[in-house]
């Protein structure tokens, strides 16, 4: 594990280049495999590490953000977004949110600013939807040493902040998307925060009776 993870943190610092990461790997493990053929001990311990540090050295290079994309569109000015629901909409206050795919690897944190007693719209996984919105390209704060929040998103495919004015901008689309497995997981999940609301709406009611 600690091989793996300094192979993270090398990799951070110096670029490797992929096909790199996967020719001496596979050197490594081959060479740890012969030495432990002929009892080398020492030699096939450190080349099964060196094994291990440049699979981590992959992996962090595997999802290292590419090509950055781009939205020919202002700050203020309203665009007409489609794509798949990556992250079903999650509620807080007066606010829905949810995350968006607009091309592969491309997806964009949609914030629905909803009115005084508008119900939020519903948004499960891989549903397609259309909306308007005012997008910019996500930015880190301005403080000194602050978290890199630009980058922690590009690595999650997120490079964009989209902010639409109500739920009446938001139409659901017909036809599926995304991974059926996942779709199952959102909707246990989605059932299960059903389930503890009720519940908590019951007790509510129940204490407010008494």
């Amino acid at each position: 594990m600690i091989a793996f993870v300094a192979g993270i943190l090398l990799s951070r610092g110096v670029r490797f280049e992929t096909w790199e990461c996967w020719i001496e790997a596979a050197l490594f493990a081959g060479l740890a495999v012969w030495a432990g053929r002929h009892k080398s001990r020492k030699i096939s311990y450190i080349s099964a590490l060196a094994a291990v540090g440049l699979s981590g050295v992959l992996v962090d290079a595997l999802h290292r953000p590419g090509r950055l994309p781009t939205i020919d569109a202002g700050s203020q000015e309203v665009v007409l977004l489609s794509g798949c629901v990556e992250e079903p909409s999650i509620f807080y206050q007066d606010r829905d949110q949810f995350t968006l795919e607009l091309a592969p690897s491309a997806r964009a944190r949609v914030t629905i600013a909803l009115k005084d007693g508008e119900i939020p719209p519903e948004i499960p996984y891989g549903r397609q939807v259309e909306l308007e919105a005012k997008v910019r390209a996500i930015r880190n704060f301005g403080n000194p040493g602050s978290f890199d929040y630009v980058t922690y998103s590009a690595r999650r495919g997120i490079y964009w902040t989209a902010s639409a004015r109500s739920a009446e901008s938001i139409r659901i689309m017909p036809g599926r998307c995304g991974s059926i497995f996942l779709r199952a997981i959102y909707g246990l999940r989605t059932s299960a925060l059903k389930r503890i609301d009720s519940l908590y709406r019951g007790s509510a009611y129940s204490t407010g009776m008494m």
